[in-house]
């Protein structure tokens, strides 16, 4: 089976709350699509948490301007840049008005979340359980707070749903880029 590569879209953003498999299915994207990059911005935020001495789990804490600055930046990038996957919560809403953007909602049960955020980080179960309510709970009033969004996980805002718990990651990459139109089977 050859794959072939189109060029319908530059730029892909995968979104979705805490332990929904949004890295997974980046690093799956970026295995086959070649000279893509991706940037994350819970990679840039942990580093940002990190350098003063702070948890990710008190990233709402962060100012306005600083979340604004980070969503300003990747909005910039998806507008002016091509072969590019935007991993973030609010990458599909920040770029909901961009046609030559594939936004991508990741989502599964919350059984299922908790069992990845113990396994990655290493925790209890009511450890996990109350890091990631603290965590979903504190992004959607910030987001609200800062631009008014209501909730960045409805549907309107994106191009594809994903529902992380019922394939691998390998699979559900295929399956984005098939729905994009990134790649064609012959």
């Amino acid at each position: 089976m050859a794959v072939e590569t189109s060029q319908a879209f530059r730029v892909i953003t995968i979104s979705g709350e805490v332990a929904t498999g949004t890295t997974s299915i980046t690093q799956e994207l970026l295995r086959r699509l070649s000279g893509w990059t991706a940037l994350n911005s819970g990679n840039f935020l942990r580093e940002l948490m990190k350098t003063n001495s702070n948890s990710i789990q008190n990233v709402s804490d962060l100012s306005d301007d600083v979340h604004m600055e980070i969503d300003r930046r990747q909005r910039e990038l998806a507008i002016n840049e091509s072969n590019l996957i935007l991993e973030g919560r609010l990458a599909g809403w920040l770029t909901s008005d961009l046609r030559h953007v594939f936004r991508v909602l990741c989502y599964c049960p919350l059984h299922v979340r908790i069992t990845r955020y113990m396994q990655r980080e290493h925790c209890d179960e009511s450890t996990a359980i109350h890091q990631i309510e603290e965590r979903d709970i504190g992004d959607r009033l910030k987001y609200r707070k800062i631009y008014g969004v209501y909730d960045y996980r409805d549907s309107s805002f994106y191009t594809m749903l994903v529902d992380t718990s019922v394939s691998h990651p390998d699979d559900l990459a295929f399956e984005i880029l098939s729905n994009s139109g990134l790649i064609n089977i012959t």
